[in-house]
């Protein structure tokens, strides 16, 4: 690959040794590294973690209001729409690189296994530890049952 001057990009070393490359547009940096960009792990990750804190605050230390009032309200505030954008340009990328069939089974291997996780600790970890009715009564309930096979018809 040539040479970009005034490319406003840092250069990176190719692995045969031969002279760096600098390259004109973040595409080109995302065409060279087949679509992952640099940093994009750890800022999706300070993002949800804002996302948590975001829904964690009002249900343990008060409501949302408090959080408008801090200095840090707009950075906060702005977790949730920032961490949606980020997650939606990571998905279509993904998706404009892979075929319709492997982008289908990428998203369903990330997805699917959290659900699974989820309903079942919903319906027997949750649901058990914050229920009105004795555990015999829950767990013969339809309804427990209802919501355990009602996720997936």
């Amino acid at each position: 690959m040539p040479m970009i001057e005034n490319a406003p990009l840092a250069p990176i070393q190719v692995q045969d040794g031969s002279a760096p490359v600098r390259y004109r547009t973040i595409g080109e940096k995302l065409d060279a590294t087949n679509g992952f960009g640099p940093g994009f792990n750890m800022l999706r990750l300070i993002l949800a973690s804002g996302v948590v804190f975001w829904h964690c605050f009002p249900i343990t230390v008060g409501t949302p209001e408090q959080i408008e009032e801090t200095p840090l309200w707009f950075l906060v505030s702005s977790m949730v729409p920032m961490f949606f954008a980020l997650s939606g340009f990571l998905v279509i990328a993904s998706a404009d690189r892979l075929s319709v069939q492997a982008f289908l089974m990428n998203r369903i291997a990330r997805i699917f296994p959290a659900l699974v996780l989820v309903i079942f600790a919903m319906a027997f970890v949750v649901g058990p530890l914050v229920t009105t009715v004795t555990l015999h009564e829950y767990f013969s309930s339809r309804v427990t049952w209802r919501y355990l096979l009602g996720q997936w018809v």
